[in-house]
C-alpha cells in the first residue's frame, strides 16, 4: 500500500480572539497513524508587565486594530488549556506572537506555551514582522514609553523549547527550520521577517529548503 495522507482541516473558532486555529488531521494509511496539528496565528500577546490597564491604555486599545490586546494573556491561557484537553501531536504558531516584540511579552508567551511541551505536545513557532528588531511600548501612568524589541538572535533562544532546540535542520541565513512532528512527518517553518531581506526568502534559504526536501523524499518523509 502506498503512503497517502488524508487531511481534514477543522477550523476552531474562538470568540473575541485573534488566535485563528485550525486542526489538521494527517492519516498515513500504510502506518495507521493519525496526527493532529493545530495552527494558530497572530496572537499579538502583550505582557501584563508592560501596562497598567489604565484609561489611556484602554483608549488606545479601543481605537486600534487590536481590540482585544488587553485580553491576550487570558486568551493565551484559554488556548493552552484547550490544547491540553485536545492533546494534538503538534501546535504551530506562525508569526506576530507578540505586540511589537517586547522581551517581557516574548518570555511570558513562551513560558505559557512551554506548558504544552511539558505535556508532550510539540510546539513550533516562527517570528512575524511584529516580533523582532523594532520598537516596543510600555503603557503606564497615562503615557506611552518606547523600548527596544528583541533582536533576531534572541528569538531562537527565548523559544528554544518551541521548535529550535530540536529542529531537524536550521537555516544559517534566517530563522527558518524543519521540525519533526513524527518519524514520518516534518513541518517546514519559513522565516520571511527576521533577516535582511524583509518579506522575501533569500536564495540561500531556498537552496537549504530544496536540499532538505530532497532528503525528506529520499527517506519517505512527508513535509508540510
Amino acid at each position: 500500500m502506498s503512503r497517502t495522507t488524508k487531511a481534514i482541516i477543522i477550523v476552531l473558532l474562538t470568540v473575541l480572539t485573534a488566535l485563528n486555529a485550525a486542526a489538521v488531521k494527517e492519516r498515513e494509511r500504510s502506518r495507521g497513524e493519525e496526527i493532529t496539528i493545530v495552527h494558530a496565528t497572530d496572537p499579538h500577546y502583550l505582557s501584563p508587565k508592560l501596562t497598567d490597564y489604565g484609561d489611556h491604555f484602554m483608549s488606545i486599545v479601543k481605537n486600534a486594530d487590536g481590540k482585544v490586546t488587553h485580553l491576550t494573556p487570558y486568551l493565551t491561557e484559554a488556548f493552552v488549556r484547550d490544547m491540553l484537553q485536545l492533546r494534538p501531536e503538534a501546535v504551530v504558531i506562525s508569526g506576530d506572537l507578540t505586540l511589537n516584540g517586547a522581551e517581557e511579552s516574548h518570555r511570558d508567551f513562551a513560558k505559557s506555551l512551554e506548558k504544552l511541551t511539558e505535556a508532550g505536545i510539540k510546539v513550533f513557532v516562527i517570528p512575524g514582522n511584529h516580533d523582532t528588531d523594532g520598537t516596543a511600548y510600555i503603557f503606564r501612568d497615562g503615557k506611552v514609553y518606547e523600548k527596544n524589541s528583541i533582536e533576531n538572535e534572541d528569538f531562537p533562544i527565548i523559544y528554544s523549547k518551541l521548535g529550535y532546540a530540536n529542529a531537524v535542520s536550521r537555516d544559517e541565513h534566517s530563522l527558518s527550520y524543519f521540525g519533526a512532528v513524527s518519524d514520518s512527518l516534518w513541518i517546514l517553518m519559513v522565516d520571511v521577517n527576521a533577516n535582511d531581506t524583509f518579506c522575501t526568502v533569500r536564495k540561500e534559504t531556498l537552496q537549504w529548503i530544496e536540499e532538505n526536501l530532497k532528503k525528506a523524499r529520499s527517506e519517505g518523509i512527508k513535509v508540510i
